[in-house]
């Protein structure tokens, strides 16, 4: 593996199946908008994409859970307001005789939940919603970066929604040995 530029440094993958591993993820990353127009309406919805990123087989007991939160807007219209977000978990432990091992870790509904939750607060820092469970404030900023003027009170009064990918309803199935439940939240 070719890693240079110092610190922030650009990783370009040759073997073939990783260079198709970093393509299906560029492929499935979702873009920010599209921008919304007067024509769209108001908010009608608000929750975040869940998806599960393709195994990297160098590390098949880690997994990354990206999460795109998004507005939904009165004319159908899907807004998405963040997607720089995400969390990799790995399954190492220490054993007392200084070993180590590995385990896959299971994916669930809960789990999913809980790492979104976490990883979509703002920043250190903000504070302007302490106290709440989602940081309203930053979320009507994020919206109006997209061309969307809604107020924390609005987004606070509607249901927040989980969705999860097939990818990820896959893996839920698989880890559970069997069928998932609903993908979505309320």
């Amino acid at each position: 593996m070719d890693l240079t530029g110092g610190f922030f440094s650009t990783y370009t993958p040759t073997d073939p199946a990783e260079v198709a591993r970093q393509a299906e993820i560029d492929r499935r990353t979702l873009q920010l908008g599209p921008k919304a127009c007067p024509e769209d309406g108001e908010v009608v919805g608000i929750g975040v994409i869940c998806d599960i990123m393709p195994p990297d087989p160098e590390r098949p007991f880690q997994y990354h859970v990206s999460f795109y939160e998004f507005v939904d807007l009165a004319s159908g219209k899907r807004v998405i307001i963040q997607n720089d977000r995400g969390v990799s978990m790995g399954g190492v432990w220490a054993n007392p005789d200084g070993t180590s091992g590995r385990y896959r870790p299971l994916v669930t509904e809960d789990t999913v939940r809980q790492d979104a939750d976490g990883a979509l607060q703002p920043d250190e820092g903000d504070v302007e919603d302490a106290g709440e469970k989602r940081p309203w404030h930053w979320l009507s900023e994020l919206a109006a970066r997209q061309g969307i003027s809604v107020t924390p009170e609005r987004l606070k009064s509607l249901d927040y929604q989980y969705e999860h990918t097939n990818e990820l309803q896959a893996r839920i199935r698989d880890d559970r040995g069997g069928a998932t439940k609903s993908h979505h939240y309320h």
